[in-house]
């Protein structure tokens, strides 16, 4: 009997490892190799990660946030792909979310798009902004400032064709209001580009 097939991905940056801190030496199951960005350190356990090595050997930046987004993708027997998502950043790290898609492209979307929803809630709680509060200048007029707005909506639409519910969609009077919004206060010079509509 076959095992379903599996696709493992996994996104390190400035990915950690418990067990070594900088000023220890790299255990023997260890190995540090390079590559074009400079040399890494590659381990096995509990998960195949890539390690930056200048951060095991260097004075760790305090304002600096590591951590490693885990994503493992099983096709079910009925077609469709589970995909499971875990994030040492999360508030519950050992903790383990499940999404299903049509295909596996899907399915991580579906997992990292609500991964995304949960840093966006807490990008927008960490600035704890009074939405109301507007600042006046020594003047006495308003002082803009910038925000980068995300709207997050998502249906199941029941139509004759693809085009149909995209269109359908598009031409709702509700989709604004039943979107999930968040607004972050930004530079105005903060190199951001912010998604542009599909073709359709």
């Amino acid at each position: 009997m076959t095992s379903p097939t599996k696709t493992n991905r996994y996104f390190s940056f400035f990915s950690t490892y418990p067990e070594i801190s900088p000023a220890s030496p790299a255990p023997k199951t260890c190995a540090l190799v390079s590559s074009g960005q400079g040399k890494r350190l590659w381990t096995k356990a509990p998960y195949y990660r890539l390690l930056n090595a200048e951060q095991l050997m260097t004075q760790i930046n305090p304002d600096r946030t590591a951590g490693t987004i885990a994503i493992d993708v099983c096709a079910q027997s009925n077609g469709q792909y589970l995909c499971q998502i875990s994030s040492s950043l999360s508030d519950r790290p050992d903790d383990t979310m499940n999404f299903y898609g049509q295909t596996k492209e899907h399915a991580i979307a579906i997992a990292l798009e609500h991964l995304a929803d949960e840093y966006r809630e807490k990008a927008e709680e960490s600035q704890n902004i009074d939405s109301l509060a507007v600042e006046i200048s020594d003047s006495g007029e308003p002082i803009n400032k910038y925000y980068h707005v995300i709207v997050h909506y998502e249906e199941i639409s029941e139509a004759e064709s693809k085009f149909e519910a995209v269109h359908n969609t598009m031409i709702g009077n509700t989709i604004v209001e039943n979107a999930r919004i968040a607004a972050i206060e930004i530079a105005p010079d903060i190199e951001i580009e912010p998604l542009e509509r599909s073709g359709y």
